[in-house]
């Protein structure tokens, strides 16, 4: 058994799903809740250097240390990521992390254009893969360390239709609403109590499943988990519908990931404090109605009407 394996079978020895229970990851605190701050030159000067990067590269898989140490040092090379993404997230937010946890949905291959495959193997990140496919899952325990969740994930657990395979492999949403399977996926907070890990900073949800996000982000309980990042897929969405949506759940979009051909693939965005917004106000007196025109009434809209944001709107459980 590989080192990887070993690890897996380690941290997935006493639950029905993977508990993952060795180390101990910081509290949550306001501050972590509230807040992804960008690493500065100087920080980023000393966790660059030989002192920091050398003993990690040291503890990494010998097959993997060529991509760690391209990310660790920011050399002008390619981790495993598609579209630079785990250099940018390294670079810019993660710098000299070691202790993180991140949350991959969509894992399919667990190396290949993966998003979560360098905190893993070159950080030692705790993390918990979601992927409902059984071809992939021999892989995912052989290759890397996270605890495998071998099903679908919603923010409310839920049966499903399901459409595709592999890298096409998509939520349709709740049964009956077309797809060629039925499922049932799991909820995600009842997921990570199980894995106790309930409570915990989520430092990045990386997601890619081919335009379900909306599916399994819409109820996903954003006040109960403290994540600092998301990166996900937008190359088949309208972009303003994703941003209200982030922006409704304390997000900023914080960059735009293009692939090597110079085409739309992914956003990333960054935990910062909500918004205050007005409260409910009175209806718009006939003065308001003629200097700022009170359509809809006048007041604080947070949500778009749902043929704008279609999926991206507010939580509705069928």
């Amino acid at each position: 058994m590989n080192h990887a394996a070993m690890h897996h079978a380690a941290i997935t020895a006493s639950l029905n799903y993977p508990s993952v229970t060795n180390g101990e990851l910081p509290p949550v605190s306001r501050s972590h809740r509230h807040s992804l701050e960008p690493v500065s030159d100087g920080a980023w000067q000393r966790f660059s250097s030989p002192a920091v990067v050398d003993p990690l590269l040291r503890r990494a898989p010998k097959a993997h240390r060529h991509r760690c140490e391209a990310v660790l040092r920011g050399l002008n090379r390619r981790g495993f990521s598609q579209a630079w993404q785990d250099w940018i997230l390294y670079r810019n937010f993660f710098a000299g992390q070691t202790n993180g946890l991140y949350l991959d949905i969509g894992t399919n291959d667990p190396l290949r254009i993966s998003n979560s495959a360098f905190f893993d193997l070159c950080l030692g990140w705790r993390g918990v893969c979601f992927e409902p496919q059984e071809r992939f899952h021999a892989a995912i325990r052989g290759n890397r360390s996270c605890a495998l969740v071998p099903r679908c994930v919603l923010g409310q657990a839920a049966n499903v239709s399901t459409a595709g395979t592999d890298g096409h492999f998509r939520v349709r949403g709740r049964r009956g609403n077309g797809g060629s399977e039925q499922m049932q996926c799991v909820g995600m907070a009842e997921t990570l109590a199980g894995l106790d890990l309930r409570g915990r900073p989520i430092d990045l949800l990386t997601i890619d499943i081919e335009g379900s996000e909306p599916h399994v982000l819409s109820c996903m309980p954003f006040d109960e988990l403290d994540i600092r990042a998301v990166l996900i897929e937008t190359n088949k969405v309208d972009l303003r519908a994703v941003d209200a949506f982030f922006h409704q759940h304390g997000f900023v979009n914080y960059a735009t990931l293009m692939q090597t051909d110079s085409t739309w693939l992914d956003n990333l965005y960054v935990k910062r404090p909500k918004l205050v917004v007005p409260e409910e106000s009175e209806e718009c007196s006939a003065e308001d109605r003629a200097l700022t025109d009170c359509h809809g009434g006048g007041h604080w809209q947070p949500w778009a009407l749902k043929p704008l944001s279609k999926e991206w709107g507010r939580c509705q459980i069928d």
